[in-house]
């Protein structure tokens, strides 16, 4: 009897955990793809304000790395490592096209991994 107490207060520990993982998770991810949407270029690009900006953001989104990468898989982390470069390295080439598709992507990418991470059906099952 006393094995099966602890065996439910550990499920129960666990599913707490994750719980809480997964909401400051989502909200954090939430925040940066914000940030990310009303990201303004205008007229005049400075390019190496694009990319001091993004740079920020990286070190934001590499800082809570470690707890996303129990949540989802290394493929969508990497998948947005891979999207943050691509802004970065576009800014430093002055690639208008490129910087504005890469930001195009790293949003839709941060999407994906912000449903993955987040209580849902999908993330469950």
């Amino acid at each position: 009897m006393k094995n099966l107490i602890f065996s439910l207060l550990t499920v129960f520990g666990v599913l707490v955990t994750v719980v809480i993982i997964s909401l400051l998770l989502s909200g954090t991810l939430k925040d940066i793809e914000n940030r990310i949407d009303s990201y303004s270029i205008g007229k005049d690009v400075d390019y190496m304000r694009i990319a001091d900006d993004f740079s920020a953001l990286y070190e934001e989104f590499d800082y809570k790395m470690p707890l996303l990468s129990l949540l989802v898989s290394d493929t969508d982390i990497l998948a947005i490592e891979q999207s943050f470069t691509d802004v970065i390295s576009y800014a430093k080439a002055e690639s208008l096209d490129g910087v504005l598709s890469s930001i195009s992507r790293l949003g839709v990418n941060l999407e994906h991994i912000r449903e993955l991470s987040g209580l849902n059906l999908k993330s469950v099952f």
